[in-house]
């Protein structure tokens, strides 16, 4: 996976450009070379012939300035884009992307005019690409391209699977109101779904009577539900305000919404099992597993929004891709408010959203996060990868001298909870620091509401925690005992 590249590419005056505008039948060809002299612009066709016709158009253009590097620069527009970029990368030339919002503010530049034609856009293209304004074409391969497709299949299918549930809930609302209330209001309940396909009307209700509706709910819930729940369901269907008249249609309707609920349902759980048999193959995907949060359709829709996390030299690089970095608009003494741009993929800020949402409704703080894994690039210091997670008894993480693995698990069993350790350098405010220098078995807590009752002895910070008076569970402590 190459390596992100600088802001500024500095091609400017220096290659030969191909610039190809996409569409779904024909792209648009033209060649733009090092002195700025422009070529008619072409059409060709989106098929293995049209593709051979700009290979030629290509190495004539090498013939014509020798020694001078080529790229093709394109506008990624839907997915037609994709089959001509892949085709391109397998021979080996250098493929560059312009944003399309970048050539939609450009085109006035190009004469003046908010006219847009193909042959218009192409020459913005060409020009975006020969300032430096276009970026390497970053296409996934291999297990990255496979998670990619998993994560968007899963999206869809989860789409779908909302949109049939809501249906269900408007047909459950014309039947049956009186329904859903009986359980919770809760329509994926097995016994809920096990009832409309039997009888989905307060009328079908009333003519299974006790015995029969008792004996379905009891093996439909695995005894959870009974005669209790059986009457409650007849007096509610007695007194039920639903539908008398036309019901048939909408009957039919929602056994088909149920069958395509299960079908959904199938589908789904299908392609979560192929995304964990995909996350085997990528070596850091166990280190990332080990976030708290993060389980494998996390990871798995991470990575393939992303691709390979190693191809990232900086964090910043990153929140750029995903579109979290940040703008503001300020001229002379007025301060704008910062504010994300939103440039980037939004498959990959909503994935990295629901991770923080589903941590924080856990009531675990964000920063109970270890330090990330050797393989993404951490390292020893400040903020660093080497990390020791005690986690009800077992170790995870490369160990460092001076702190025992008994050690953590008797503080872990203590406690009788999750207690993360990592290594000293970490910040101050985020996680647990080992000190590995011999002495007393605990020290102070840094924010606790009283010093004097602070905990001395891993039993302590057990009896401490659970007992509510511990404002955090991050401690600072030297070197522990067994």
């Amino acid at each position: 996976m190459p390596k992100h590249t600088p802001t500024r590419l500095g091609i400017k005056g220096q290659c030969i450009v191909l610039a190809v505008d996409v569409a779904k039948r024909n792209h648009v060809l033209m060649v733009q070379g090092p002195d700025g002299a422009r070529e008619k612009p072409r059409r060709i066709g989106n098929s293995a012939a049209g593709f051979g016709a700009l290979l030629q158009h290509a190495q004539t253009a090498r013939r014509r300035w020798p020694g001078v590097p080529l790229v093709v620069a394109l506008e990624p527009t839907g997915h037609y884009w994709l089959p001509l970029a892949y085709w391109l990368q397998a021979r080996d030339l250098p493929v560059l992307t312009v944003n399309p919002a970048h050539t939609k503010r450009a085109k006035e530049l190009e004469d003046n005019s908010p006219a847009k034609t193909d042959e218009k856009d192409v020459r913005v293209i060409a020009d975006l690409a020969a300032m430096g304004r276009a970026r390497p074409c970053r296409l996934q391969t291999g297990v990255y391209a496979t998670l990619r497709a998993l994560a968007r299949l899963r999206a869809r299918v989860a789409a779908d699977l909302t949109a049939v549930t809501n249906q269900l809930h408007q047909l459950c609302d014309q039947l049956f109101p009186e329904l859903l209330p009986c359980f919770g209001g809760d329509l994926r309940r097995t016994s809920c779904r096990r009832l409309l396909a039997v009888a989905p009307t307060p009328a079908a209700v009333q003519a299974l009577g006790v015995e029969r509706l008792t004996v379905l709910l009891r093996g439909a819930s695995r005894g959870r539900y009974g005669a209790a729940r059986a009457t409650q369901l007849l007096a509610a269907a007695a007194t039920s305000i639903g539908l008398r008249e036309g019901t048939a249609p909408l009957v039919t309707r929602l056994h088909y919404l149920l069958e395509e609920e299960a079908r959904l349902r199938g589908y789904r759980r299908a392609l979560e099992q192929q995304q964990a048999a995909a996350l085997r193959l990528v070596p850091y995907a166990a280190g990332l597993l080990q976030f708290r949060g993060l389980g494998v359709v996390t990871v798995a829709t991470l990575l393939g929004e992303t691709g390979d996390l190693q191809g990232f030299r900086r964090a910043r690089q990153l929140l750029k891709h995903a579109g979290l970095n940040l703008y503001e608009l300020s001229s002379g003494e007025h301060q704008g408010q910062r504010r994300l741009t939103k440039r980037g993929r939004p498959g990959l800020r909503r994935i990295l959203y629901m991770a923080a949402l589903r941590l924080l409704k856990r009531g675990a703080p964000p920063w109970v996060l270890p330090p990330p894994p050797r393989a993404l690039g951490g390292h020893r210091g400040r903020g660093g990868g080497d990390a020791e997670v005690a986690a009800r008894g077992a170790c995870v993480g490369p160990q460092r001298p001076g702190l025992r693995r008994p050690a953590a698990r008797s503080l872990t069993a203590a406690t009788g909870m999750e207690v993360p350790l990592c290594v000293r350098g970490a910040p101050a405010t985020s996680q647990i620091t080992v000190d590995p220098i011999p002495g007393t078995l605990l020290h102070r807590m840094k924010h606790c509401r009283s010093r004097a009752t602070a905990p001395r002895t891993p039993e302590d910070l057990g009896r401490w925690v659970r007992s509510g008076k511990a404002d955090t569970t991050f401690f600072r402590f030297s070197q522990l005992g067994t």
